[in-house]
């Protein structure tokens, strides 16, 4: 229903019907998957090992279909995670426009069991991994219509080329009595500076943002200088797997979302990495708290050090 208030602010396309994008990001709807897994005869794993993939595969090509799924389950095993089941996302598509029903992706959900010994942490790290690596090595074999929603054990995304009304209609698990959150992130519109496709609907895996970014091209170049960086944190030599650590050809909102990913699978709060990415107006504030300004001073000087190769800079002779 709140999505649906949020009508007015997408756009319909020529054919009167497709939307620009929208979409819920919620909690893992636990009942609803351990419904799907007792009627197959999987066991039910311990809710917090459970983790889900929502991903975007090839509709009309079969056997594309099978090698995108083919490469999920071996990044997810490279992991040392289990794969427990695909669950195709039963879906309305009466309610589509032309546009978006020509361009509709098939649907399906991977399901995911937590590895032996793994802390909750280290599993989210883990299923992050296991997702970049079946991006990479779906972009080098040309899977076409490839996209992973989401790859999380605590969140999951719906979203499509759809308006907000759309949404519940389409989606049929988000009509269920078994699809239970503690929260929902919601959005109708698709990024700024784009073209609209299913891709780059909203929410993505960790915000809804309304654009648009001025400094983008900078911000990705930085993000872009980040990927040879010396220091590599809780990702020690795995650290080379993060790249790229933005996702080519997508939105502002999407850059701004892989950082943020980034940021809170490496250890970060959400505030936390918000903070980091949209500092305050802190040079001439004289009221700002001295803790909040030496942390803004912080990441401006590790901005600094990054564009000049590493090297620290008085900052007194940059501003």
């Amino acid at each position: 229903q709140g999505l649906q208030n949020l009508a007015h602010r997408g756009a319909i396309d020529a054919d009167a019907v497709t939307g620009d994008g929208a979409g819920v990001l919620t909690q893992i709807p636990y009942e609803l998957l351990e419904d799907f897994l007792d009627q197959q005869g999987e066991p039910i794993p311990h809710r917090k090992d459970l983790g889900v993939g929502m991903i975007f595969l090839p509709r009309k090509d079969e056997s594309a279909r099978e090698k995108g799924r083919q490469i999920i389950e071996q990044s997810i095993r490279d992991e040392g995670l289990n794969f427990i089941a695909w669950r195709d996302v039963p879906v309305d598509p009466d309610c589509l426009g032309k546009n978006a029903e020509q361009t509709r992706p098939f649907l399906s959900q991977v399901l995911i069991r937590k590895g032996d010994g793994m802390d909750a942490d280290f599993y989210e790290r883990a299923l992050f991994l296991a997702m970049r690596a079946s991006m990479r090595v779906a972009s080098e074999h040309n899977v076409p219509d490839f996209y992973i929603v989401s790859f999380s054990h605590r969140t999951i995304t719906y979203k499509g080329l759809l308006n907000a009304p759309q949404v519940s209609r389409f989606f049929t698990d988000l009509r269920s009595d078994r699809y239970l959150t503690a929260f929902a992130i919601f959005h109708q519109r698709f990024a700024t500076n784009t073209l609209p496709d299913w891709t780059k609907a909203q929410p993505y895996r960790m915000l809804a943002h309304n654009g648009e970014i001025n400094t983008i091209r900078g911000n990705r170049n930085l993000m872009r200088a980040r990927e040879y960086s010396n220091n590599h944190g809780v990702w020690g030599d795995r650290y080379k797997d993060l790249s790229p650590m933005i996702q080519p050809n997508m939105s502002d909102s999407t850059s701004l979302d892989n950082t943020l990913q980034l940021l809170g699978v490496g250890g970060r709060t959400c505030f936390h990495g918000v903070s980091m990415m949209i500092p305050s107006a802190w040079e001439n504030d004289p009221l700002l708290p001295e803790d909040v300004r030496a942390f803004a001073r912080r990441w401006l000087l590790d901005l600094i050090g990054v564009a000049a190769g590493g090297v620290r800079t008085d900052l007194s002779r940059i501003i």
